[in-house]
């Protein structure tokens, strides 16, 4: 993961993020994501995600993909995905399509792609083994 993480910093070859406090941006990034949650939200952008950050697009995307590893619709991705898993455990009675949708996918399919790819497994049959 190291090596990734200087890769990716080494693709950069001029820095936006100079002067700026990478640890603590990340973790204000962590902290919104989890506490205010917008990736529900499925028109979040990366631009609106800096906004609240206080960043540019530039600045948040080099972050991302530096510190983390993953690019911005990744991130949401995976945040949008852990939501679903927790809901359809919590909301037995909620079809699985509402909740992809209220977690911020855009279609079932788009919900049940990332889903699989995510747990190597479907909706229906993650709520089945009750994890």
């Amino acid at each position: 993961v190291q090596e990734q993480v200087e890769a990716n910093r080494m693709s950069y070859n001029k820095s936006t993020l100079a002067g700026m406090d990478s640890d603590s941006l990340i973790r204000q990034f962590n902290r919104l994501m989890k506490d205010d949650k917008p990736y529900l939200d499925q028109q979040l952008s990366l631009s609106q995600m800096a906004a609240l950050l206080g960043v540019s697009t530039h600045q948040l995307s080099e972050l991302v993909n530096t510190e983390l590893s993953m690019g911005f619709s990744q991130i949401l991705r995976q945040y949008r995905v852990e939501e679903a898993k927790q809901r359809l455990l919590d909301e037995p009675d909620a079809s699985i399509l509402s909740i992809g949708l209220s977690v911020g996918f855009a279609s079932q399919s788009n919900f049940y792609t990332a889903f699989k790819d995510v747990e190597k497994r479907t909706p229906g049959a993650f709520r089945k083994q009750g994890h």
